[in-house]
């Protein structure tokens, strides 16, 4: 009996030393299938725009493939029956699987170009394989493009996808910030970003910093944002948002992108501004508006059906008489129509600042939201009290003289002359982010 099973274990170790081997050895191919990968033997890929090749479970390839340097050949499919865009993915005769579904709806136009079939260069490790995805090109950012801030506040958390064919734009991010990326891991926040439609028509939303591509949003996000993007690219102009980074070092630089999103309907103003010249006060205070109630008639048709809604409010001087004596308030309108005023304590705190604007011939224009149903309606404003803003805001935004901008940023100290980029906004339920439109 033991002379059998010292047999049986000597049969079972030699199964074990070829399967191994038989994963690192990768088989010779001749003729136009031979993989060159002598020349770059050793070398880590670096850290720049790379593909993952999905699917290869389900095909013998990797089996074959060690780690390292590899060429690969990427194959178009046109006539696959669960995906028009596929895009095959093989090392000489033998298939390592398929380019991610959505990289492949744009991919594909390109390899279509060349003939339906490339070479690209590939780097495996550990029984994974990405490739280099040559001639996926993104558009550059032109330089009349105008970043804009979304009007709204309200803002919700929405994940980037394809940073990892972006490693190069999150390392130019972190080098623009002075910041290293580390083993552990290291969070950059606040990051100005913006959104284009990419040219190559296949529908993606790129995601840029500092000119660079660093993913884009997913197909949802992108749906529902491009109608809006295609808006602001016809003036000129493309939506900046915040965005948060995470990366840390380690075989490859890998990283996390998270955009701060303006809601959709709250990225324009909800209504026109003023024809008159104008300012849009910073919106560093929120302020609950008092005499609302005998507006329901102007401020419930607004909702239209929803719960809450954004509007754009002028303020005004005004005064108001009381049992004794006539009091100074700041009267908010909506469309031209009285809705209400703020209370007297913010009143005090804001009127001098609202004299200011009206005695440089603009009017205050201010955020505003509504929340109720048809039965009530409440408003509150965000804007700035008098004591927000410095003597050089005052002169430079409110000078006759001055260009006119449009939406205030809430950081006047930093960008004193409201023109131009806008600094990052900051984060949270809070959020303000700020805009410039004409």
């Amino acid at each position: 009996m033991t002379p059998f099973l010292i047999a049986v274990a000597v049969v079972a170790l030699i199964v074990i030393i070829w399967s191994r081997n038989r994963k690192r050895t990768a088989p010779e191919v001749r003729g136009a299938d031979a993989v060159g990968i002598a020349s770059t033997a050793g070398q880590p890929e670096p850290d720049d725009t790379w593909l993952p090749v999905v699917g290869t479970s389900y095909h013998s390839a990797i089996d074959y493939t060690g780690d390292g340097p590899v060429e690969v050949r990427l194959k178009r499919e046109p006539n696959n029956t669960h995906d028009a865009n596929a895009i095959g993915a093989w090392i000489g005769n033998r298939k390592l699987g398929y380019i991610p579904h959505r990289i492949a709806v744009r991919y594909a136009p390109v390899i279509d170009a060349a003939g339906g079939t490339i070479r690209v260069p590939g780097y495996c490790r550990h029984g994974s394989i990405d490739v280099r995805p040559d001639g996926l090109t993104t558009a550059p950012l032109p330089a009349d493009r105008r970043p804009v801030r979304a009007w709204g506040w309200t803002v919700y958390s929405c994940e980037v996808e394809g940073e990892f064919m972006n490693r190069g734009g999150l390392e130019s991010a972190y080098s623009a910030a002075g910041v290293p990326v580390t083993e552990s891991g290291v969070e950059l926040n606040d990051v100005p970003a913006l959104l284009l439609e990419s040219a190559d028509g296949s529908g993606f939303l790129d995601v840029l910093i500092n000119g660079r591509v660093v993913g884009y949003l997913a197909e949802g996000e992108a749906a529902l944002y491009a109608p809006i993007i295609r808006s602001l690219r016809s003036r000129g102009q493309a939506l900046e948002v915040s965005a948060r980074l995470w990366a840390r070092r380690g075989e490859r630089l890998r990283g996390r992108v998270t955009l701060l999103m303006p809601r959709a309907d709250e990225v324009e103003p909800p209504s026109p501004l003023p024809n008159d010249p104008y300012v849009v006060l910073p919106a560093t205070s929120s302020m609950q508006v008092s005499g609302e109630e005998a507006h329901q008639d102007v401020l419930a048709p607004l909702l239209t059906g929803r719960t809450s809604a954004s509007v754009v409010a002028t303020l005004h001087s005004a005064e108001i008489q009381r049992a004794r004596s006539a009091v100074a308030v700041v009267e908010v309108r909506v469309g031209g129509a009285v809705v209400g005023q703020l209370s007297s304590t913010s009143s005090a705190n804001t009127i001098d600042l609202i004299r200011a604007c009206e005695a440089a011939g603009r009017i205050p224009v201010a955020h505003g939201t509504i929340t109720g149903n048809s039965l009530k309606v409440e408003m509150s404003v965000r804007t700035a009290k008098t004591a927000d803003v410095s003597d050089r805001w005052l002169a430079e935004v409110l000078n006759p003289t001055a260009v006119r901008p449009a939406f205030a940023s809430p950081s006047p100290e930093n960008n004193p002359g409201m023109v131009g980029r806008p600094p990052a906004a900051t984060t949270g339920s809070d959020h303000d982010p700020t805009s410039y439109w004409n």
